[in-house]
Order: C-alpha cells, then sequence, then structure tokens
C-alpha cells in the first residue's frame, strides 16, 4: 500500500467516524489527506469503495488482537476484560452518525452485516475454546450466544437506546458488561 493510499484511509477513516457515511464527500477526505480528486480515484473507484477498504482494514486489525490476545496465557477473567476494554475503545472514535449510516442503507448494512457474522464466528469459536477448557458454562450453546450478541447489536442503532448515552463507548462497555456478566455483576 503506497503512502497516498494509507493517507486516504486514515482521512476516511477519521471523517467517517467522526461526522458519519453520508455527509463526508470525496472533496472533504481529499482534502484533509492532502491528495487531489485523481489521486483518490487512482486508488478508489467512489466513496462506497474507500468504506468498504476502511472498515476491512479496521476489522482485520482488530479481528488480528482479539486471537493474539485469547490465544494469550493471560487468565480467562482478564481476557473479558480486555474484550471490555477494547470495545470501549473501538467504540471510542465513532460518532451516532457512524452508527445510524451503517444501518439505515442498504448501501452498507449488507457489507457490515457480514462483517459482523464474520466476527462473531471468530468470537463463538473462541468462546466455544473456553468452554471446552471450562470457563464458560458447558450448557449454554454457543450460537445461541451469537443470537444474543446480535440483539445486543442491534440496540447500537435503536434510537431509544442511542438517546440514554453520551458516548458509544458508555453504551457499547455496558452492552458488553450485560453479555459478559449479567444483572448480577462480576464474580
Amino acid at each position: 500500500m503506497t503512502k497516498k493510499e494509507q493517507d486516504i484511509l486514515i482521512a476516511g477513516k477519521k471523517l467517517f467516524f467522526k461526522y458519519g457515511l453520508k455527509k463526508v464527500t470525496i472533496e472533504e477526505i481529499c482534502t484533509e489527506a492532502n491528495v487531489s480528486k485523481m489521486t483518490f480515484y487512482k486508488y478508489f473507484r467512489n466513496k462506497t469503495e474507500l468504506v468498504k477498504k476502511v472498515f476491512d482494514t479496521l476489522f482485520e486489525a482488530r479481528i488480528e488482537i482479539y486471537l493474539k490476545m485469547m490465544r494469550s496465557d493471560i487468565p480467562f477473567s482478564e481476557k473479558m476484560r480486555k474484550i471490555l476494554e477494547m470495545k470501549r475503545e473501538g467504540s471510542a472514535e465513532i460518532s451516532k452518525e457512524y452508527i445510524k449510516d451503517i444501518h439505515s442503507g442498504k448501501e452498507f448494512s449488507a457489507f457490515f452485516d457480514q462483517w459482523i457474522q464474520r466476527s462473531m464466528k471468530v468470537a463463538i469459536d473462541s468462546f466455544a475454546e473456553a468452554q471446552q477448557e471450562g470457563y464458560i458454562r458447558k450448557d449454554i450453546n454457543p450460537k445461541l450466544l451469537l443470537v444474543w450478541v446480535e440483539r445486543m447489536a442491534d440496540l447500537l442503532s435503536d434510537q431509544r437506546v442511542l438517546d440514554e448515552y453520551e458516548s458509544l463507548p458508555d453504551l457499547a462497555e455496558e452492552l458488553a458488561k450485560l453479555f459478559l456478566y449479567g444483572i448480577c455483576g462480576e464474580r
């Protein structure tokens, strides 16, 4: 990947996360990346392609970090704490507009749903492994965990829920805690 392509990806991510996908123009991305429109089009056919590349790059990196952490020798409770940290950090720079744009249009929703399914499979596989090792109750079907997580993800696009939180990191952390610890708290 060239430096200019990287600059465009970084600028796109910054602007998309701050203002959402719909409000950001190619001109604004070019200005932020300090490149011409001709350079933009050398690497990307359109804004949609850039959005997908930004997300692909981001998700690949986060999945790699997640798997490395889950394969580490730290105690399982520490892994769960780190998952909470990752969720909070991952959502810290994302605006509510970005979340709304992901879920409101058909243009991106199928693409993001594929990534969500992929990341959920990675999570379910690692939870099934933890279940085999005795860290998660054996009487819980890992596929139910997947459905539960999907329903929790639906809450991220529910305006009634979004209105209750100052920031997405607060909401993401609370959902992750509810998933990991239930309503009774950490043990």
